[in-house]
């Protein structure tokens, strides 16, 4: 006859869920440090993409990179890897 300790589980699993709604939220506020909450590697990747399109453009192009930003954030959020 199986007891309770044989009857639990071998390993948990914790999933760490990150809410798109903040993470675009924090991307639209601070930009690339606000993608540090969904994605490490995407706040790096945009904020050199940001430092490009800021000197290249004289920060005009940042009206179209700041908001891909915050895209990719939530998408990451949404799904983490």
């Amino acid at each position: 006859m199986k007891t309770n300790q044989d009857l639990r589980p071998l390993a948990s699993i914790k999933m760490n869920r990150k809410n798109p709604h903040t993470a675009f939220i924090l991307s639209i506020l601070f930009g690339s440090y606000g993608m540090l909450y969904s994605t490490i590697n995407g706040a790096i990747v945009m904020f050199f993409i940001h430092a490009a399109i800021l000197l290249s453009t004289s920060g005009l192009g940042l009206l179209l990179s700041w908001p891909l930003g915050a895209i990719w954030a939530a998408n990451a959020a949404k799904h983490p890897d």
